[in-house]
């Protein structure tokens, strides 16, 4: 019985579903080896000169020839192999399978099958606070004539303020030590006595112990023409030091700053996340903090909010994007500042006082010796004024003072470690991630499935291969 073989002289792929146009396949009349298998057969066939071809269609199968061999002059035993990816084409396209990998393009799943460079790239952007580091000022809390007031005030007038309440004493009127022989009477006494009372009493209020009038005093890297603030006299318990001051109300105490800082992103793709990507946050108040690509893969940029309470030195800051808060941390970015003290405490001051004046009420009351007792008083008096000494003490906890030369710029840095090849450089040859139920029909170029399960009117053995192939990674042409 004389059967028709189409030879062809095809270039393909062994992985391939590609199939030759049939008109330019040549039929022949061939007759099929004694015990030879469909799937592997061998054909025997008539042919003058050598049959040069390598690929065969025979009753709906297409195969690969895999040897041509001379039987005797003229007669040739070709040896071929099923070519299942192009007999079973049509049942490959229309089996839906889990795809690992295709040709589509993707921007969102890690290609991990691709290797990492070891030098990296470091990019950096920077944007500026608007109000942090723009200059400096000092926070000192006062307890006034009423009230205890923050004022802000620069540098240098704090300076003044702090280094000069003991000179502020030479500007009380105080009255001389008395002349005794002119102390005539009980009411001549008690009138230097309450005078010099009062006198003293101003000198404590002026020049009294810093923790008494002065609760706190801190710097902070903010300049004073950014604080939107009313102004008054500036009271050192009653004493009015005749300068004028800003103060913090309630309502302004808290100072925001907010900066958006670019994300000098170095992919477009999946790149865009760990371990390709290295995101920091330099904020010169905080550190350095670590931001993990994941969270902010679809943002350009990252903000930076920044709560300050300028009474003391607590700050609040608040990173997020234009979908949600990422971080947030809290410091004090307050330094100290030293201030001049008494050491003198009121109820030193008063015991002494009051006991001068004892003395001579004493005197007086028993019909003794006035003009001794007061001079013995007033010296006590004035002895007190001369005790008072400058006693160097800080307020506050924070010793950051360096942080009054930080500038007020807040950098994200990016380090990139890329790919040793662009992922889309590979794409048709071992494609890129798919990991999704696709229709193998919309597909082209190269597929690799897991689990494949094609349908079909095949064999057994050839439905098992087809499947280990799909799983092996094919090209559909």
């Amino acid at each position: 019985m004389s059967l028709t073989l189409t030879l062809y002289k095809f270039s393909k792929r062994q992985n391939s579903t590609a199939v030759p146009d049939p008109s330019s396949g040549t039929e022949v009349s061939i007759d099929l080896k004694d015990q030879t298998q469909i799937l592997t057969p061998t054909f025997i066939l008539h042919w003058t000169g050598y049959p040069d071809y390598n690929y065969a269609e025979f009753m709906g199968r297409y195969y690969f020839i895999s040897t041509i061999e001379s039987i005797r002059n003229d007669l040739w035993a070709i040896s071929c192999s099923v070519d299942l990816l192009a007999t079973y084409k049509s049942n490959i396209l229309a089996t839906s399978a889990f795809v690992a990998y295709d040709t589509t393009a993707n921007t969102e799943i890690t290609d991990r099958r691709l290797s990492i460079k070891t030098t990296p790239v470091v990019a950096v952007s920077s944007a500026n606070h608007a109000t942090l580091g723009k200059g400096s000022c000092a926070i000192v809390t006062i307890t006034g004539k009423t009230s205890t007031r923050a004022y802000a005030m620069d540098i240098s007038d704090a300076t003044y303020l702090l280094d000069n309440m003991g000179n502020w004493l030479d500007n009380v009127d105080m009255l001389p030590m008395p002349d005794i022989t002119l102390l005539t009477s009980v009411e001549d006494i008690l009138k230097v006595i309450l005078t010099n009372i009062t006198q003293i009493g101003r000198q404590f209020i002026a020049t009294g112990k810093a923790s008494d009038s002065i609760k706190s005093a801190i710097l902070l890297p903010v300049s004073l023409s950014s604080l939107t603030l009313p102004s008054a006299n500036l009271y050192l318990g009653q004493y009015d030091t005749g300068t004028s001051h800003k103060y913090v109300t309630a309502s302004a105490r808290i100072v925001y700053d907010i900066l958006n800082v670019t994300i000098p992103w170095q992919a477009t793709d999946w790149r865009r996340n760990a371990p390709y990507h290295e995101i920091y946050l330099h904020i010169p108040y905080l550190g350095i903090v670590s931001i993990p690509p994941n969270e902010v893969m679809d943002e350009t940029s990252i903000s930076v909010e920044s709560t300050l309470d300028i009474t003391s030195g607590n700050c609040i800051f608040r990173l997020y994007t234009s979908k949600k808060t990422i971080r947030q941390y809290s410091t004090n970015i307050a330094s100290s500042f030293p201030i001049g003290a008494s050491n003198v405490t009121p109820i030193q001051s008063a015991t002494a006082i009051g006991a001068a004046a004892a003395a001579i009420g004493a005197t007086v009351a028993t019909g003794g010796a006035a003009l001794p007792a007061v001079a013995a008083g007033t010296a006590g008096i004035v002895g007190v004024a001369n005790s008072l000494q400058a006693n160097p003490t800080a307020v506050g906890s924070n010793l950051g003072g360096a942080v009054l030369g930080v500038p007020g710029t807040t950098s994200c840095i990016v380090i990139y470690h890329d790919t040793t090849v662009a992922p889309d450089s590979v794409s048709s040859i071992i494609g890129t991630p798919a990991n999704q139920v696709k229709s193998l029909s919309g597909l082209s170029g190269y597929v690799e499935t897991r689990n494949a399960s094609v349908a079909g009117d095949m064999l057994e053995s050839e439905r098992t291969q087809i499947n280990k192939l799909l799983d092996g990674g094919i090209y559909l042409e």
